[in-house]
């Protein structure tokens, strides 16, 4: 991913969300990925629920599963700029 040019915080983002996933997948006594799978880990983890993935997810639930995977605090309105940057 580094010849790539991802940066080494986003590596670790996804590194973090490999090992939620297997650590999941491990609690389930599960050795292989499915679709089910996932959106069970998906639900669990993001309250993002299999009847949700039939459209495009908002920038602020985006947003909420960046941050719920680097284990930050929810933003609030009042905790944004101007900008919307927080």
């Amino acid at each position: 991913m580094a010849r790539l040019g991802y940066t080494e915080g986003t590596m670790k983002f996804y590194l973090r969300q490999w090992q939620m996933l297997l650590q999941f997948a491990q609690e389930r006594g599960e050795i292989y990925f499915s679709e089910q799978l996932g959106i069970d880990f998906v639900e669990k983890h993001f309250n993002i629920f299999e009847k949700d993935l039939n459209r495009t997810l908002s920038q602020s639930e985006t947003q909420k599963l960046r941050d719920m995977c680097q284990n930050k605090p929810q933003r609030t309105p009042r905790a944004q700029s101007k900008n919307g940057k927080g």
